[in-house]
């Protein structure tokens, strides 16, 4: 055997042996390290470096996976960001991460050499704050550390050296708010090799992402597929420049190399940036690729030509400031053409040059030297000038295009979806300061050309929209006055849109003009003239409009130093209507004169007026017609004026005169105010109370009543509800009134409503039976349920007719049919109402009275049987001198106070009970009679032609007396009563 065999024999020995104790290294310290041990301990060790938190279900310590080195495996981690940071959200979380590292180097020399840290499938979340701090700036300062270390452990890092750094389809997030751009990366992957040495850190980096999303709200997001970085960078300890020596940047295959440095200054949070970059992949069909395929079908394309751009960024990066960037792309001889389609883009060629300096914002710029595209069915060439892009963008800009669509449909891949056709026509130059465009001064604005369209149809089937247009023509030139202003004619025939069932609209002709007219050096408005003929419109849920001619005129008044922004405007309709199901508002030769004032960007109030001839309006839910005939109304904003506006609805006629405000409460439940005086020459309670009526209940009612100019509702009463956010205030004059089947009328008087109440505060009407003063509350939870808290004062009413009045008398006081003449009533309570708005007696109580004078007794049965018992002279009509009652009203009946009733020679005491079924239980007194004693009657029945009558004591001798001695007698309690209703009614 040669000494050279022997040698390789010994070696292989050796190393044999080497791995041997290597594995048992291995499997004794994985023994004794079990992760329940080592778990806690790591943790601590970690902690102790980092100002956040690390924290991992399980450590585990490997050496078979990741021999020659040790490893650690660590399972359900997270890494937490500073506590003092304001925003906590997790910096790191992860299943699982790999660590390899020289276990020799750390137990010998204390020093931290990670071979590999590896993260599979973690989610990264990154924060800079608006002041420059960030969430991943956790690792301790150095003097904080040593300090740490000095008072916690023995154990002192020498050094923390990371070879190595990967992470593999990561979902990670990095919100930036010094931009506010929030950018969300899916799948990103990261290959970072670091060597370090003692003056600085060698970066090797491999990356690619398969979707990057950039936004500043999560609802609109900018995406960009497929990106990637592969970039040799070096860090110099020194200086704390990065210099970027080779970095290729490539998006969807389109590649950009950069060269530069990037300098940071901590202490300051800023950075000084110098980079300059330029397009490598110049391919047309590369950039192709970005257009999404809704706009530019991507099969079977051939390109030709080349795309050149070169970027430069220079400057500062922090909180106030950003580096300027400087761009220029050029485009030459360039053309698209698909495989299979005969069309072609013969000829695509841009210079394109841009700054964008936000520290000199003023010398920001983009030029467009030229855009050309031309080939089939197109011709379009454009420039354009873009001066001070950052402050106050001076836009200059020449459009010349001929667009043939039917040729381009034909001719090209277009979405099987869309269907076009006809022709555009457009040659327009434009010079204005974007600052004179928002603030409405148009006659700096210098806009002239014209832009044409014939016979054009676009329609996608996919969105359900379509748009036709027979002509549609606009002109822009200078008006040849003093100021030479801009003007611009408007010409539209047979056009309609469709958009999606929701809306159908056509126009047989619109025409027009706006131009700005010039009212000194410095003040101008702009102004507008429009003619439409035969507009219709349909949209969903049935709505339908027509309209047959209407004109309008507008001004738009520029911004002042005292004033703002407002918009005047005219429009003179013919005839108009607008109709949804059976509902409909038609109104004929309306006129409507408004002024819009801006006092926000995205905020006008209006002020105005509307009159109009005639207007007519029907909804089932109201079941009659509303017509007005001419008025004239004012408002601003949602207040409206009414000056002897006429309403006429079903059988009544009102004219309203007075303020309505806030009416958008009436939509969105806001309270709504209004203090009107009402002036009606009749008025059917009946018909409008529908209108509160529950939607079923009028629905039902609509299908149960013909439509017609003569509807009349059938006279019948029903409960309603007042909204509650309804405050209003009506001083009425009504000549007639029906309600139920009463007719009232001269009706004066105030009616409020109020927190969901109507109040009428001392009302006074008349009907044929008396005179009313009525005060009264109404309330309704719901449409079935209300309530009345009420005072009737009726006076000069004929007694036989107070049913006919209140049909309730005919319970409470069912004994007036017998008498004939007029009294005074006055009644107060408090009721519970039916849904027809009678009352519920069961739930009357109140107090009542009544004083008549020189009244009749009609003779009768019952009176024939007292008068018998009495021995009265039997006449047909009995005279009573006086008659004074106070009634009670308890749970079912009406307590009848002792009253004093004088007929012919005689002078009675009655009182007792009535019962709301109309049977009754009464005690007569005799006081004065042609014979010398007294005596007294109970009578009682179920009605007047069913009664009993027997001779009984007198029990009321004592309460009609001047003479002191007797009245103490009398029972006080039933005296004081009587007092207590009196003053109670304040009656008199």
């Amino acid at each position: 055997m040669t000494i050279k065999k022997l040698i390789k024999r010994s070696l292989r020995t050796i190393l044999a042996l080497i791995l041997i104790l290597g594995l048992a290294i291995g499997i004794l310290l994985n023994f004794i390290f079990t992760p329940e041990k080592l778990t806690p301990k790591a943790l601590a060790i970690a902690n102790e470096y980092l100002v956040g938190e690390v924290a991992c279900e399980r450590i585990e310590l490997t050496f078979f996976s990741s021999f020659p080195n040790f490893g650690l495996t660590f399972s359900d981690g997270v890494l937490l960001p500073d506590p003092s940071y304001p925003d906590q959200d997790t910096l790191v979380q992860f299943k699982e991460a790999n660590l390899s590292f020289n276990l020799y180097k750390f137990l010998k020399q204390n020093e931290v050499d990670i071979k590999n840290i590896q993260l599979e499938k973690p989610q990264i979340y990154f924060h800079l704050d608006s002041l420059g701090g960030s969430n991943w700036n956790i690792l301790k300062p150095t003097d904080t550390l040593e300090k740490t270390q000095d008072s916690t452990s023995n154990f002192k890092l020498n050094d923390v050296r990371i070879r190595k750094f990967e992470i593999n389809h990561a979902k990670a997030r990095y919100k930036d708010e010094l931009s506010q751009l929030t950018h969300a990366i899916n799948d990103f992957n990261l290959v970072l090799k670091m060597a370090k040495t003692d003056k600085g850190l060698g970066l090797d980096v491999k990356n690619f992402n398969r979707e990057i999303a950039i936004y500043k709200t999560p609802e609109k997001q900018y995406k960009i597929d497929k990106t990637g970085v592969n970039a040799e960078l070096y860090l110099s300890f020194a200086d704390t420049i990065l210099h970027v020596n080779t970095s290729d940047f490539a998006m969807n295959d389109i590649h950009f190399q950069n060269k530069g440095s990037i300098a940071f200054f901590p202490h300051q949070k800023s950075s000084l940036i110098h980079l300059e970059s330029k397009l490598s992949t110049n391919s047309l069909k590369n950039f192709l690729e970005l257009v999404p395929s809704r706009f530019l079908a991507k099969q079977a394309i051939s390109t030709s030509g080349n795309l050149k751009m070169h970027l430069s960024t220079n400057g500062y990066y922090d909180k106030e400031h950003y580096p300027k960037v400087e761009a220029k792309i050029s485009l030459n001889d360039a053309s698209i053409a698909y495989k299979d389609f005969p069309g072609k883009i013969d000829q695509l060629n841009t210079e394109i040059t841009t700054a964008f300096d936000w520290d000199e914002p003023e010398n920001a710029f983009a030029k467009i030297e030229k855009l050309d595209i031309v080939g089939t069915g197109i011709d379009v060439h454009t420039t354009a000038n873009i001066q001070q892009l950052l402050a106050n963008p001076q836009c200059k800009v020449q459009l010349d295009g001929d667009i043939d669509l039917t040729k381009l449909y034909q001719n090209f891949p277009v979405d099987k979806n869309i269907t076009a056709s006809g022709e555009i026509h457009t040659h327009v130059t434009t010079n204005f300061l974007l600052s004179e465009l928002q603030e409405n001064h148009y006659e700096k604005i210098d806009l002239q050309g014209e832009v044409s369209l014939k016979k054009m149809f676009l329609a996608s089937a996919k969105d359900s929209i379509s748009l036709h247009s027979e002509k549609l023509n606009a002109q822009f030139y200078k008006q040849t006055d003093t100021y030479h202003t801009l003007a611009t004619k408007i010409e539209l025939l047979d056009s309609d849109v469709h958009f999606k069932k929701l809306v159908e609209a056509s126009a047989e002709k619109l025409t027009g003009k706006v131009w700005v007219k010039q009212t000194g050096e410095r003040q101008a408005r702009l102004n507008g003239y429009i003619d439409l003929e035969k507009f219709k419109f349909q949209a969903k849920e049935s709505i339908r409009g027509f309209i047959q001619n209407a004109e309008v005129k507008a001004q738009v008044f520029p911004k002042e130093e005292n004033k703002n922004t407002y918009i005047t405007s005219q429009f003179t309709i013919d005839s108009v209507a607008v109709s949804q199901q059976k509902a409909f508002v038609a109104i004929q030769q309306g006129n409507y004169d408004i002024e819009l004032t801006r006092n926000a960007p995205k905020k006008w109030s209006p002020k105005g007026s509307v009159s109009f001839k005639n207007l007519m309006a029907y909804d089932p839910k109201f079941v009659h017609r509303l017509k007005m005939p001419a008025s004239k109304i004012e408002f601003e904003n949602d207040n409206f004026i009414l000056d002897h506006a006429e309403v006429e609805f079903g059988d009544s006629q009102v004219e309203l005169t007075g303020k309505l405000d806030h009416a958008r409460g009436f939509k969105n439940g806001e309270l709504v105010t209004a203090n009107l005086n009402l002036q009606s020459s009749h008025l059917n309670a009946n018909q409008l109370m529908q209108v509160f009526a529950s939607e079923a209940e009028a629905t039902e009612t609509s299908e149960r009543v013909a439509i017609s100019a003569q509807d009349s509702l059938p006279q019948e009463k029903h409960t309603f509800k007042i909204p509650k956010n309804l405050a209003f205030q009506l001083h009425t004059n009504i000549e007639a009134l029906e309600f139920g089947k009463m007719q009232l009328r001269d009706i004066w008087g105030k009616v409020n409503v109020q927190n969901g109440d109507l109040q009428l505060d001392h009302l006074h009407l008349k009907t044929l039976a008396a005179n009313l003063d009525a005060s009264l509350t109404y309330t309704a939870n719901d449409s079935q349920k209300a309530n009345l808290d009420f005072q009737f004062y009726l006076t000069e009413i004929e007694m036989g007719k107070l049913g006919k009045f209140l049909p309730v008398l005919d319970s409470v006081v069912p004994s007036a049919h017998a008498f004939e003449g007029k009294a005074d009533f006055i009644i107060k309570g408090k009721v519970d109402l039916t849904e027809t708005l009678d009352f519920d007696l069961k739930t009357l109580r109140g107090v009542a009275a009544m004083k008549a004078k020189d009244i009749m007794v009609l003779d009768g049965p019952t009176f024939r049987e007292l008068a018998k018992t009495f021995m009265f002279k039997s006449k047909e009509k009995n005279p009573v001198k006086n008659l004074e009652l106070e009634m009670e009203f308890e749970e079912d009946d009406v307590k009848i106070l002792p009253a004093l009733l004088e007929i012919d020679r005689y002078r009675l005491a009655l009182g007792g009970k009535q019962y709301f079924d109309k049977s009754y239980d009464y005690h007569i007194s005799v006081l004065k009679s042609p014979v010398p004693f007294k005596t007294g009657v109970d009578v009682s029945g179920q009605d007047f032609d069913n009664y009993d009558i027997s001779v009984a004591r007198a029990k009321y001798k004592y309460y009609f007396t001047d003479k002191e001695r007797l009245l103490k007698k009398a029972d006080s309690s039933i005296i004081k009563d009587k007092a207590r209703i009196l003053a109670e009614l304040d009656y008199q």
